[in-house]
C-alpha cells in the first residue's frame, strides 16, 4: 500500500559528469576516430568508469529494481541482465549508520552491475526501455563554455570538446520527442542532476566564486527549462568540498582555503536558489541532497566507514600501499572509489525514500489523468507574483523605465490573472502563465489543480458575459463621432444638391471626411483586435459552450489536463 502523502516515481533520469558516468566517455570518439578512453584516466579503470568499480547512479538504480514497492513482478532473465546480485535491504549494519549490503560487500568485483543497459545508456525494465536514463559524461560542465577564450590551450580545447547541461538537455529532449514521452510520464519522472565541479577545476585554472555563481545559475536554468517541458521532480546534488580531495590536499594552505571557501559559497548559493525555485514552482518537488555532509563525515571518521585513515589523503591510482581499493576514499585525485560510490548511493536512497515511493512504469500506462496537485491558492498567487515581477524587471532592464504593468500582481485574484492574460491583452501575464506551466500554448489549463481550473473557468465566464469586442468598436465614442460627421455630410449634400456640381462635390467631401474618420478608427481598433485574437480567441468558444460561473461541475473540474 502506497502512502497517499508520498510522491510516486516510476522513471529516473540522471544528468551529470564523471561522478555519474556509466561508461559514456569510454565509448565516445573524438572526431569520430580517436577513443577518449585511450588518453585519459579511464585506461586504469576496469569498467570504463572514473572509479575502480561502478558509480553511485548504477548502485542506486539497481537498488530501485529490487524495491518491494515496485508492484509488478520481476522477471529473472531481465534482472540477471540488470544486476547479478540481490541485496537484502532489510539487513542493515547498525554500527555503520545502517549501511546496506550494497556498501558492505568487500569483493565488489563479484558484484556485476550490467550497465551495459539493453539500449545504452538506457535501462530496460519489463519492456520499458526508459525506466532509467543516464545522461552523464566525464568533463561535463554546468555552464556552456563553448568558444569562450582561455589563456590555456588545453582548457580552451576542453571547453570545445566537453559537454554541458545544455547539450545533455538536448539529448534528453531528442529522446522525449522520438519516443513521444507523455506528460503523465514526465510528471512521475525523477531527474537527478549533479554537475559543477568541472566548472571550477577543469575548464578554469582555479576555483572562484564568480565561476561558482555562474555554475549554480546554469544548474537552476536547466531545471527551469525542464519544468517548461513538463518535468516536476528534481534532486540536485551539492558540491563535495574540493579541499578534501587529494588534488588539493597537497597544495598550499592558501589554495586549500580558497577551494574550501569556494565550495562553501557554491553550496550556500545553490541551497538558496533551490529554495527560491521551490517557491516559484510549488507544484514541483525540488530537493537538494547534501553529499558534501557525507564526505566530511567519512573524511573525519574513515575507519567507521571501512576506510584506512592513513590513506584518506591518498588516491588509489597513485597508491604507495598494497592496500585494496576499498581502503581508499578516492580512486584518483578527485574521483571517489567504488566503496565511496556505494556509500553515496545508500545515503541518497535513505534520504529520498521518506518522501518518494518507487512504482513500476506499468502503473502509468493505465492512467489517463495526472494525480491532482494539492497546492493552495495562496501559494499559486505567490508563485505568479514572483515570476511576473521577475519578468517585468527583466523587461525594464531591456527597454528602460517605459515598461509598465497593467495588472497589480500583489492584489489580483487567480481569476483576474487568467482574464488579464487570456482576454485583457496582458501579453506579459500570458507569458508568465505559460512559463509557470499553468496554461499551454492554446490557452488550455495545463495542471490538474482544482484552484487553477476554477479560476480559469471564472475568467472564461466573465469573458462570455461581456459584449463582443467588435460591437464595442461600434459603441466607441470616436466611431460615433465619425458616424455623426458622415450623417451631417450626407444631409448637407442632399440639401444643396440642387445647386449643381458644387453641391455634389461638397456632399462627397462630407461623406469622404466621415469615411476617413471611420477608416482610421477602425484600423486602429481592429488592429488591436487582431493582436488580441492572435493570443486566444476564446470568447466564441466559451459562448458556444454556454459556460458560466454556475456550472463549475465536479465532472468538468475532473477532466484530464489538456
Amino acid at each position: 500500500m502506497i502512502p497517499p502523502e508520498k510522491i510516486k516515481i516510476s522513471h529516473w533520469v540522471v544528468m551529470g559528469d564523471s561522478l555519474s558516468d556509466i561508461g559514456c566517455t569510454a565509448r565516445r570518439y573524438l572526431l569520430g576516430i580517436i577513443p577518449l578512453a585511450s588518453f585519459c584516466i579511464l585506461t586504469k579503470s576496469p569498467n570504463g568508469r572514473f572509479t575502480d568499480g561502478f558509480t553511485w547512479s548504477e548502485y542506486f538504480i539497481s537498488s530501485i529494481l529490487y524495491d518491494s514497492e515496485l508492484t509488478q513482478p520481476r522477471v529473472s532473465p531481465l534482472l540477471s541482465r540488470a544486476i547479478e546480485f540481490k541485496p537484502n535491504l532489510d539487513k542493515m549494519i547498525p554500527e555503520a549508520e545502517k549501511i546496506s549490503p550494497l556498501i558492505n560487500s568487500n569483493n565488489h568485483n563479484s558484484i556485476t552491475i550490467s550497465t551495459q543497459f539493453d539500449d545504452y545508456p538506457y535501462l530496460n525494465y519489463q519492456g520499458y526501455e526508459d525506466f532509467a536514463r543516464i545522461y552523464a559524461e566525464g568533463g561535463t560542465t554546468s555552464k556552456d563554455y563553448t568558444g569562450r577564450p582561455s589563456k590555456s590551450i588545453s582548457r580552451f580545447f576542453s571547453r570545445i570538446i566537453l559537454k554541458n547541461l545544455n547539450s545533455l538537455r538536448k539529448d534528453l529532449y531528442h529522446w522525449d520527442q522520438s519516443r513521444n514521452i507523455t506528460p503523465i510520464q514526465k510528471s512521475q519522472t525523477m531527474i537527478i542532476e549533479w554537475t559543477g565541479a568541472n566548472d571550477l577545476t577543469t575548464v578554469n585554472l582555479i576555483p572562484t566564486q564568480k565561476e561558482a555563481q555562474q555554475a549554480v545559475q546554469a544548474r537552476i536554468k536547466n531545471i527551469k527549462k525542464l519544468i517548461e517541458q513538463g518535468y516536476r521532480h528534481f534532486v540536485l546534488f551539492d558540491l563535495p568540498d574540493l579541499s578534501l580531495t587529494p588534488r588539493f590536499q597537497y597544495k598550499s594552505k592558501e589554495d586549500r582555503a580558497q577551494a574550501h571557501a569556494c565550495s562553501e559559497f557554491f553550496n550556500t548559493t545553490l541551497a538558496k536558489a533551490c529554495q527560491d525555485l521551490s517557491e516559484i514552482y510549488p507544484y514541483c518537488s525540488i530537493g537538494l541532497h547534501d553529499v558534501n555532509k557525507l564526505l566530511i563525515k567519512v573524511f573525519e571518521n574513515p575507519k567507521f566507514y571501512g576506510f584506512e585513515k592513513s590513506l584518506r589523503k591518498e588516491s588509489y591510482t597513485a597508491r604507495k600501499s598494497p592496500k585494496p581499493a576499498d581502503s581508499y576514499i578516492f580512486w584518483d585525485d578527485v574521483h571517489p572509489s567504488d566503496h565511496m560510490h556505494r556509500l553515496i548511493a545508500n545515503d541518497f536512497r535513505q534520504k529520498i525514500q521518506s518522501k518518494y515511493c518507487f512504482v513500476s512504469p506499468a502503473i502509468i500506462d493505465k492512467k489517463t489523468i495526472e494525480d491532482p496537485i494539492t497546492v493552495s491558492e495562496e501559494q499559486l498567487l505567490s508563485s505568479f507574483q514572483k515570476k511576473y515581477l521577475a519578468k517585468l524587471n527583466k523587461d525594464r532592464h531591456k527597454f528602460g523605465l517605459f515598461r509598465r504593468s497593467k495588472i497589480e500582481p500583489d492584489k489580483a485574484s487567480l481569476s483576474e490573472i487568467f482574464y488579464h492574460g487570456l482576454f485583457g491583452e496582458g501579453y506579459r501575464t500570458c507569458q508568465t502563465l505559460k512559463s509557470l506551466r499553468w496554461i499551454d500554448d492554446k490557452g488550455n489549463i495545463n495542471l490538474n489543480s482544482l484552484a487553477l481550473k476554477k479560476a480559469w473557468l471564472q475568467a472564461n465566464s466573465l469573458a462570455a458575459t461581456k459584449p463582443s469586442f467588435f460591437l464595442s468598436i461600434l459603441n466607441h465614442p470616436v466611431t460615433q463621432l465619425a458616424a455623426i460627421f458622415l450623417l451631417i455630410g450626407g444631409v448637407i449634400a442632399l440639401t444643396i444638391a440642387s445647386f449643381g456640381l458644387a453641391g455634389v462635390i461638397a456632399g462627397m467631401s462630407g461623406i469622404a471626411l466621415g469615411a476617413s474618420v471611420i477608416s482610421g478608427t477602425g484600423s486602429i481598433l481592429c488592429g488591436g483586435a487582431m493582436l488580441r485574437s492572435s493570443f486566444f480567441n476564446k470568447e466564441k468558444v466559451i459562448a458556444n459552450n454556454g459556460l458560466n460561473s454556475t456550472n463549475l461541475s465536479t465532472s468538468y473540474l475532473g477532466l484530464a489536463v489538456s
